[in-house]
């Protein structure tokens, strides 16, 4: 196993955490929390690929 690992911390952004709201086990929201988030994936992607 290696000593040093790249690592990129993926947190909600401002947009998923609206979408999230105060319930994030409320099955009602599922289809607005995965759509911020897939949004958000397109934002962050360069930073993920740069550690592939």
């Amino acid at each position: 196993m290696s000593v040093n690992a790249n690592v990129v911390l993926v947190t909600p952004d401002e947009q998923s955490i609206k979408a999230i709201g105060p319930n994030p086990y409320d099955p009602t929201i599922c289809s607005a929390v995965a759509i911020a988030g897939r949004a958000q994936s397109k934002q962050i992607v360069d930073a993920i690929l740069s550690i592939w």
